[in-house]
């Protein structure tokens, strides 16, 4: 959830984006249902992040960079 937070579109973008329902990415995010070993790979692509921070204990204390400054205009 904290993954989905952080990126900053709307949750309806990433999920067209990652090929998936709106209700599957909050199912995961809540923990009511997990994603396969390629809607995993697919959802960290989407999101710009590596597959293995999906898999630690706890989020990440704070991000380095808002969203806005991880890629540059164009």
């Amino acid at each position: 959830s904290w993954a989905l937070a952080e990126d900053g579109r709307p949750l309806n973008e990433i999920a067209e984006a990652a090929k998936v329902t709106e209700d599957d990415l909050d199912a995961w995010a809540n923990g009511a249902a997990a994603p396969t070993r390629g809607q995993v790979t697919t959802l960290a692509r989407v999101l710009r992040r590596p597959r293995a921070l999906f898999f630690v204990p706890a989020p990440p204390s704070t991000a380095s960079l808002p969203p806005s400054f991880r890629h540059p205009p164009g």
